[in-house]
């Protein structure tokens, strides 16, 4: 059969190629690269994944932290400071500093920290505001005495904190049989060596929570000793 001349254009075409890929060729040699040409090229194609990865795991990190508080300074004894006013900050500063110059580390965080609980109880319901400041107050009280979360009680007027909360317990610990008065319960601030630089708690008192169930606040020993030291007398 006679081709056509597009015919003879193709077959002259794929012979041209075949030609051109199977034709010899030496080899490129390869090159070696230097330790620092290898730093580059690998950071090259993986610099994305480390950024990523060094990024999960700073997030990951932080909701670790967040989760166990492993950060966290955990108070060797928490003080509930029960007001009939707003509760002055600086004040509550110089209390936690004081208290901290007689605790211990008694919880073996190699650290010695004091928590204060402040529960604001106006005297008068007042305005709306404070009536539902009193109420949020004697919410959270009430969780920290189920939690067992406050060791040592500071408040101005004990009789009547003893009557509603029936929580004090004697000052050497035993529990007492009635709860009609804080008799017995508490001692007055004036008189302990532990807040002599506290002139605005002259005229409260000090006390400890008792209890009667198996439950009881961290540490318990080491707050125990705490209390001890904290109702010395001048």
């Amino acid at each position: 059969p006679i081709l056509s001349e597009g015919q003879h254009g193709i077959i002259k075409m794929a012979s041209e190629y075949l030609k051109w890929k199977y034709r010899d060729e030496k080899p490129r040699e390869k090159k070696e690269l230097t330790k620092e040409e290898k730093r580059a090229n690998w950071w090259y194609y993986h610099k994305y994944h480390v950024i990523f990865g060094v990024i999960g795991a700073l997030l990951l990190g932080d909701l670790i932290i967040d989760a166990t508080g492993i950060l966290e300074t955990k108070p060797d004894v928490q003080i509930a400071l029960i007001t009939h006013s707003v509760p002055d900050s600086e004040m509550t500063a110089r209390l936690k500093n004081e208290m901290e110059q007689i605790a211990e580390d008694y919880n073996g965080d190699r650290k010695v920290s004091v928590a204060v609980n402040s529960y604001y109880f106006p005297e008068s319901s007042g305005t709306e505001e404070t009536m539902y400041a009193g109420y949020a107050s004697e919410v959270t009280l009430i969780s920290d005495m189920e939690e067992c979360t406050s060791f040592v009680f500071l408040m101005p007027d004990p009789d009547s904190f003893q009557n509603f909360f029936e929580i004090l317990s004697y000052t050497d610990g035993s529990l007492p049989e009635t709860f009609e008065n804080a008799e017995g319960c508490v001692l007055k601030c004036s008189d302990l060596d532990a807040f002599r630089n506290l002139p605005e708690l002259a005229d409260w008192y000090a006390g400890r929570r008792g209890f009667w169930r198996s439950k009881t606040v961290k540490n318990i020993e080491g707050c125990e000793s705490f209390w001890n030291r904290l109702i010395q007398e001048k």
